[in-house]
Parts: structure tokens; sequence; C-alpha cells
């Protein structure tokens, strides 16, 4: 795994060997530094895992009557308030800022007829009343991917996993929040069936 990850994924973690270097530091006495401590096989394992999954449940993803796309709270503009209304699925866009990219996800939605959530954590998976034959696409930053796509299955959900194109979160890895961003194609492929 570690040999196959170093010559194929490492370009697309740049920056991780310095975050881990220090990352002690900054979590010591602090619950998730386990959980920002993974290492690069970790990275790479998911990384690897949720194309797997993506490809183990495609055909049942594709054969649910409704999709629905998670999007972590770090993709809403991090220079104004998100002004979202609260639904029992999540934070539902109110489309307040043209920059926000959970306004240009939305916006897909629309188009593509497909619905799209806020969601803070993937424990708010765990308070949904799941109607059978639902797929979701999950969107979240490395390290999280594979447990939130476990977690839909176990909630009777169909899952297809989208990793985040950087992380920035202020809750693990940033001292300040950065709005992140998907490859917007990459989720239309998982919708569209590309």
């Amino acid at each position: 795994m570690k040999k196959l990850g170093e010559d194929n994924l490492i370009n697309y973690l740049p920056n991780l060997e310095n975050y881990l270097n220090t990352y002690r530091k900054h979590h010591y006495n602090k619950e998730d530094i386990i959980y920002c401590g993974k290492g690069f096989v970790q990275y790479y394992f998911n990384m690897i895992f949720s194309e797997l999954m993506n490809d183990i449940f495609r055909d049942d993803f594709l054969n649910t009557d409704k999709k629905i796309v998670f999007l972590p709270a770090c993709m809403t503009q991090d220079k104004t308030p998100c002004k979202r209304s609260n639904t029992s699925y999540g934070g539902k866009c109110n489309f307040c800022s043209a920059n926000c990219n959970v306004n240009k996800i939305s916006k897909l939605g629309k188009k593509y007829n497909f619905k799209v959530y806020i969601i803070e954590h993937e424990t708010t998976l765990s308070s949904l009343d799941i109607n059978k034959n639902i797929g979701i696409i999950g969107i979240a930053c490395i390290p999280n991917l594979i447990s939130g796509g476990f977690k839909a299955l176990r909630l009777g959900f169909i899952p297809q996993c989208v990793v985040l194109d950087y992380c920035g979160c202020s809750n693990h890895w940033l001292y300040k929040k950065h709005m992140t961003k998907i490859n917007e194609n990459r989720l239309l492929d998982i919708i569209l069936n590309n």
C-alpha cells in the first residue's frame, strides 16, 4: 500500500509531510490528536478505498430513486456568515453569496436534479429518517471520507464519495477556516453516470 501510494498518490498530498511534522504541537491535549495524526498510509488507503467504494456501489447508486449530495460546512463562503436554512437533512443553501462553493454545487443540483445539504459532521447522518433507495454522495477531506461512507451504508443509504481538493476546516487543520472546493466534473461524472 505504501509503495503504491508513494508511486501514484503522493502528488495529491503536497503539504502532508509538513503538517504531520507539526500537528502534535497544535493538537496537544485535544481529542482529535489521533485523528489528525494519521500518516501517509492512512491517507493512501482512504483515497484508494473511496474509489473502490464508488465502484462497488456504483450500479446500486445509479438505480436509486433520489440522489443527495452532502457537503461539509467548510465549503461555505468564509468571508461572510452562511445564511442557510436548517432542514432535517442539514443546511439548505439560500444562494446568499455567488462566490460560495456550496452555492455553485446547489445550482448544479437544480440543473441536474439532485438535492444538496450542508452538514457539520458525519454524525448528522445518524438523525435522518431514512427512506430506502436513496443514493448519497458524501464529500469530505481524505481522513473522513471512508468512515462517512460506511456510516451511510449502516444507515441504509447507497454511498458514493468525492474527496475535497484540500482541507480547510479550522476545527482540525487550519487556524482560520478556508473555503474548500471539489472537482465539479468528478461530482457530475458520478451523478450523470459519465
